[in-house]
């Protein structure tokens, strides 16, 4: 979470073989990586389907794999489209991430990087 970047960062990997994340982004964070490489999108999730923008968010990856011993690095990643919030379940009210509803929320997701 010290990346600027992500707002929300959810690791699995528990009784897995490799590890892998869920990410939701910091949209005023994505704009301007974005508009840094010289990107403008109408919407902000025309942003996520832009493969230069994609680029940016695995050299950010990249940067914090660096920093991690070869057994704890992300191996694949999936962005989130929506903001977690309280009122879709996924935080609690103190801002906690409630992994179980984020984990079964996401299952397809999460299982698809693991059958790739």
């Amino acid at each position: 979470m010290s990346d600027p970047l992500f707002s929300h960062f959810i690791v699995i990997g528990d009784q897995r073989r490799f590890l892998t994340a869920l990410v939701v982004l910091n949209m005023e964070q994505m704009v301007q990586a974005a508009a840094a490489e010289g990107l403008i999108a109408e919407k902000q999730d025309m942003f996520l389907e832009e493969p230069r923008f994609t680029a940016i968010v695995d050299r950010h990856m990249d940067a914090k794999n660096r920093q991690l011993a070869r057994f704890e690095t992300i191996k694949k990643y999936r962005i989130i489209r929506d903001e977690f919030s309280q009122a879709t379940g996924e935080l609690t009210p103190s801002l906690k991430l409630k992994r179980n509803v984020v984990l079964k929320r996401y299952a397809d997701l999460v299982e698809g990087m693991y059958a790739e």
